[in-house]
């Protein structure tokens, strides 16, 4: 399945746009006489494996990203909206508005769009809405996003608010690990899980039901001494063989009626909850989305929300690329990934025609080249870093040398003439001084550290001379050529 085109009439900062999706296709909406036209790209060419195509959504903060996202996976909340699919040969064209098709492809018109195909991530925790009550947690599932939090929510009765138990979080994330790794799988992930530990709680266990607490008692039985510093309990591969296999319904249960928990650990006797939050992050998404496509057997569209967030800047370089080698485990299914993002690694891997670039809820074409592009051209354009690409601290500083300098020189003629004047100008200058010089120091662009100096220089000699400026240089470089001799 391919997402093609989207056009909102109004939601949040987005209003009347239409936005591609799909490269291979152009989609134009006439709001004025309602008619959608559908055309086939014949230009573009496709960088990527033929079952995958993937879109990224680029802009600053607020500046629709997510927005748009929503309003893919909110359609049948919506009636303000027009989506477009592929499947096949066939457009679907998803809208309750009446509207009049322009194309010479296939389609048909739908009111709403099975969620099945679709896989949403979204790490962000505190993205999700407050729930204060039964209805809010009901209507939460509009935004349901894959965290692996769903099961972790004590459900109140009694209009209370909801807690999330971080105890049950964590062996949600174990279990979906645990899932993905019971087999031996072609992945370089930067976590791989050899050993499973395993705590006990008997008096949960609930004593009626014969097949759990059989199973229970065997595991118990022969579960392997040791303490967790040592690492004790099973290796993967030996405890699916002995403990799992025909089981695995009976090990999940007892997991969920919090009678087991689960540690995995991989060679280096580490556990998830040790690494850090980037390698951590990275390593669930991929776990995320290799678990789920393993149990859709239809083509999917997988949404990623900010995937780069909180990841080393090498990891994001390689993002992409991993990324496609896990796919590459489906060459069955079709898959578009649609990514909002930051990263200009990101967007160095994909073409300009894949990308949407926002501000304000509206569209750009920016001119510029992404794919190949290095960081520091893609950041150098206005559209990414439009205030320049120092930090705004060291910013700040040098422009305050920038703008006392252009000041005194516009000035000039005033202070020359006016003794009175020119000596508070001067007094300024040396309270200041020496917070200049050594700002202009450890500047370290080289063409901005000789533009700065050159500005300190040119006051040195308004306020004390050319001579006596002369001879501060010429005793500045004779002690500079005595510690290069020395």
């Amino acid at each position: 399945m391919e997402l093609v085109y989207l056009w909102v009439k109004k939601y949040k900062n987005i209003k009347n746009q239409g936005f591609n999706f799909s490269p291979r296709f152009k989609c134009t909406y006439n709001e004025d006489t309602s008619e959608l036209t559908i055309e086939e790209n014949k230009e573009y060419i496709s960088v990527f494996p033929e079952n995958i195509n993937i879109t990224a959504i680029v802009g600053e903060n607020g500046s629709g990203k997510s927005s748009i996202i929503e309003e893919v996976l909110n359609q049948a909340w919506g009636t303000n909206k027009i989506l477009v699919y592929k499947r096949t040969d066939i457009f679907n064209i998803v809208t309750p508005q009446k509207i009049e098709i322009v194309s010479s492809f296939k389609y048909i018109i739908k009111e709403s769009f099975s969620e099945e195909s679709y896989l949403y991530l979204n790490s962000d925790i505190f993205r999700w809405h407050n729930i204060i009550d039964m209805e809010s947690y009901d209507n939460k599932h509009r935004y349901l996003s894959n965290i692996y939090i769903d099961k972790s929510i004590d459900k109140s009765i009694d209009n209370q608010i909801d807690k999330l138990d971080l105890g049950r979080f964590q062996q949600e994330i174990y279990k979906s690990i645990f899932k993905v790794f019971k087999e031996p799988i072609d992945l370089k992930f930067n976590f791989l899980p050899q050993k499973i530990v395993i705590a006990f709680d008997e008096n949960k266990l609930e004593r009626d039901n014969k097949s759990l607490s059989q199973y229970f008692n065997k595991l118990r039985k022969s579960y392997p001494k040791g303490t967790v510093s040592e690492i004790g309990g099973y290796q993967i591969s030996k405890f699916v063989k002995e403990y799992f296999e025909n089981q695995e319904e009976q090990f999940f249960i007892l997991i969920d009626k919090e009678v087991i928990k689960i540690i995995l650990y991989d060679d280096k006797e580490r556990n998830i909850f040790h690494l850090s939050h980037g390698e951590r992050k990275q390593f669930l998404d991929f776990v995320f989305v290799y678990e789920n496509l393993k149990s859709i057997n239809d083509d999917t569209l997988i949404l990623l929300d900010e995937p780069d967030m909180g990841i080393h800047p090498e990891w994001n370089r390689k993002y992409i690329n991993e990324l496609l080698k896990l796919l590459s485990n489906f060459l069955e299914k079709n898959f578009h990934i649609i990514i909002t993002s930051h990263s200009p690694f990101i967007l160095s891997d994909l073409p300009k025609e894949n990308i949407i670039f926002l501000k304000d809820g509206e569209q750009l074409y920016p001119d510029i080249d992404t794919f190949g592009a290095n960081i520091h051209t893609l950041l150098s354009h206005g559209f990414f870093m439009e205030n320049g690409l120092m930090g705004e601290f060291a910013k700040s500083k040098i422009e305050e040398i920038k703008k006392f300098y252009e000041l005194v020189r516009k000035s000039e003629k005033v202070v020359n003439s006016h003794k009175k004047i020119k000596a508070i100008v001067y007094n300024i200058y040396k309270a200041y001084e020496k917070d200049f010089r050594n700002i202009q120091k450890i500047i370290g662009e080289p063409f901005l550290k000789t533009i700065i100096k050159n500005y300190l220089d040119e006051l040195e000699i308004l306020f004390d001379g050319k001579k006596e400026f002369l001879n501060n240089e010429i005793k500045r470089l004779q002690e500079v050529q005595k510690s290069s001799d020395d």
